[in-house]
């Protein structure tokens, strides 16, 4: 049976979650997690909103998660990880004006892992790996 490279069996596994948005993100500060992003949600064209689950003891901390840290200067510093692919994290993100238009979550750009683009026998591959797993899902019922 024909098994394909490690390196482009994770290359397909970055456009299957869309760039990591799908797995959610690890909000980091110092080594430490904050919060987790998860629930991906398309806003506008290049805004995602995501989630906000606070991870801190802090109460202080967890409530400004929810409202108004995304444009304070205590913010600085933050960075995000990718919670499928660890090892890519993102020191850029840019809040939008109203970063939590929606109690619980947060609107941001530019959170994406490893961004290279797909080539069309990528798409034919990722289809036959669907196809491959309903059949499967759908033979096992």
């Amino acid at each position: 049976m024909f098994r394909l490279p490690r390196w482009y069996e994770f290359r397909l596994r970055v456009f299957e979650t869309n760039y990591g948005r799908h797995m959610g993100w690890y909000v980091m500060r110092e080594c430490k997690r904050l919060a987790e992003l998860t629930d991906c949600r398309w806003e506008e064209m290049f805004w995602d909103s995501y989630l906000v689950t606070p991870l801190t003891d802090d109460p202080r901390l967890n409530q400004s998660l929810l409202t108004d840290y995304w444009n304070s200067p205590e913010a600085e510093g933050t960075y995000f990880l990718c919670r499928e692919f660890p090892e890519y994290g993102i020191s850029f993100y840019l809040p939008a004006a109203d970063p939590t238009r929606e109690p619980g979550r947060v609107i941001l750009r530019g959170l994406y892992a490893m961004p290279f683009f797909a080539m069309p026998w990528d798409y034919l591959i990722l289809w036959w790996r669907r196809f491959r797993r309903r059949r499967k899902n759908s033979a096992s019922r």
